[in-house]
């Protein structure tokens, strides 16, 4: 095992024009070069290269027993999630805050002496579980919270707070897996919706309706995302300064001969680049996009949400024989497999599929 040596403090400028300071050094334990995201505060990168360095030490002279005994739970949380910024969609970043939520009110209440990260036993997380399905949670969300702890324990570990994690070898829950229900409306009801929601909304749910995109991705298109001109307008569903995808992935989507008229009709706000505008003109509001449809929908005698939109979207497109991984690509999904809750929608598609096996006696 080699000397360790200070971790070196290092900085870089990202696209928004903002300094982010990491850390970068050699980790004796397996020789390998490791970089570390600390934020945006010098002193606080500083401070963590020092922390490092004293761990690394307590281990070249044989005092593991000390390693990073000081480190709370908090400080643990905290670290972990500021070592996610940029790395996780706000939507996952909300998730994952739940889950500490649950994990850090557990422990202050029923285990309220344990201050220390290297105190907790594995005992301590299996009755945090346990906790959490005697409220009701339901296996799979029990196994979103056991991943998200053995995340945060190997951080730990990683990151010197730790030599081993609690949550490594407890095992997952069985889940019982069941086909997800696709609701979604029919060309009828798209009509109907539109003709019922106000004059300023109509564009923006026609353009969902026409694009699939999320409610986020819509919110925040911005018109340099946008091109209209040429053999192939589309549209690029990209990460802004202060917003990332829900799968912190670029994609293109195409835009049909409606999408382009659309676009074409609005107004540019002089208030922002933003391709959609709220009424007053400043930017949409979530809660409102869901209101004005809320609305819509209870006049018709219909239910759904925004997000319903996505679904018919896609829904039609399968029923009009448009195959499962074109759709997986516009949808921007991570993996075919999500895509497949809506493969019972092409009967006729799989029809022709299996016939196309010759006649063999």
């Amino acid at each position: 095992m080699k000397k360790p040596t200070m971790p070196n403090v290092r900085s870089r400028t990202l696209p928004s024009g903002k300094t982010t300071y990491f850390l970068d050094y050699v980790d004796i334990r397996t020789d390998e070069r490791k970089r570390l995201t600390v934020g945006s505060r010098k002193a606080d990168a500083q401070k963590k290269a020092k922390e490092i360095y004293d761990t690394m030490m307590a281990r070249f002279v044989g005092e593991p027993e000390t390693l990073r005994s000081e480190t709370t739970i908090d400080d643990l949380v905290s670290s972990f999630f500021r070592s996610r910024e940029g790395r996780n969609s706000q939507r996952t970043i909300r998730r994952y805050q739940i889950f500490a939520r649950h994990f850090q009110e557990f422990m202050a209440n029923h285990f309220s002496k344990v201050r220390r990260a290297s105190e907790i036993r594995r005992v301590y997380l299996e009755e945090l579980l346990s906790h959490l399905a005697k409220a009701g949670q339901e296996p799979r969300t029990l196994n979103a919270e056991l991943n998200f702890l053995k995340m945060l324990f190997k951080y730990g570990i990683e990151e010197s707070f730790l030599l081993d994690s609690p949550a490594q070898r407890i095992r997952p829950f069985r889940e019982t897996k069941k086909a997800e229900a696709v609701h979604f409306w029919s060309e009828d009801e798209v009509r109907a919706i539109l003709a019922t929601v106000r004059p300023h909304w109509k564009p923006i749910f026609e353009f969902l309706y026409h694009t699939g995109l999320r409610k986020g991705e819509l919110i925040h298109l911005t018109w340099e995302d946008v091109t209209l001109t040429g053999n192939q307008p589309a549209l690029r569903v990209q990460a802004k300064d202060d917003w990332v995808t829900k799968t912190i992935s670029r994609r293109v989507v195409p835009l049909s001969s409606r999408a382009v008229e659309l676009l074409s009709s609005l107004k540019r706000s002089p208030k922002h680049q933003r391709v959609f505008s709220g009424p007053e003109g400043g930017f949409v509001h979530p809660d409102k996009i869901y209101n004005e449809l809320k609305l819509a929908l209870k006049k018709l005698g219909l239910v759904g949400d925004v997000h319903q939109w996505r679904h018919t979207f896609a829904s039609h497109l399968v029923m009009k024989g448009v195959g499962l991984e074109t759709v997986s690509k516009l949808l921007g999904h991570a993996s075919i497999e999500m895509t497949m809750k809506y493969a019972h929608l092409a009967p006729a598609h799989l029809q022709i599929a299996v016939n196309e096996l010759p006649a063999l006696s």
